[in-house]
């Protein structure tokens, strides 16, 4: 399957979350499968945005606040960061069955996805066919 980092970046916060909860072992492993699958490709995101940074940025003193950008640096470093952002990645993953969360969800009352974590999240699921 292939999903943008921007919305693998944004997903791995719900696919943490949502492991926390008490789910049935089948969902539990495919979050945890999902999330053993996209660690390593975030480390890689992030190692390129901290070269980015470090490109068009000044880092901080002491390494603790925001980066400060010259005149026309921080449009730079929007425009680049947003390239890589949009770069698809191949995952060597299956997407999972709305049904499955749908029948996590009416099983267990603690699990109560929010309408955020759902759109974050929603590149992970397909709907049978």
């Amino acid at each position: 399957m292939k999903a943008r980092l921007l919305d693998i970046s944004n997903g791995f916060a719900v696919i943490n979350k949502w492991g926390q909860f008490k789910v049935t072992p089948r969902f539990g492993f495919n979050l945890a499968r999902v999330a053993k699958v996209i660690e390593p490709i975030l480390s890689v995101y992030e190692a390129e945005r901290a070269k980015l940074l470090n490109v068009y940025g000044t880092p901080p003193k002491g390494g603790v606040g925001n980066y400060l950008f010259e005149e026309g640096n921080l449009a730079k470093f929007n425009s680049a960061f947003a390239e890589l952002l949009e770069t698809d990645t191949d995952l060597p993953i299956s997407p999972i069955p709305i049904k499955e969360l749908e029948d996590e969800a009416a099983k267990n009352a603690g699990f109560t996805p929010t309408l955020a974590e759902l759109m974050a999240i929603s590149w992970l699921f397909e709907e049978e066919k």
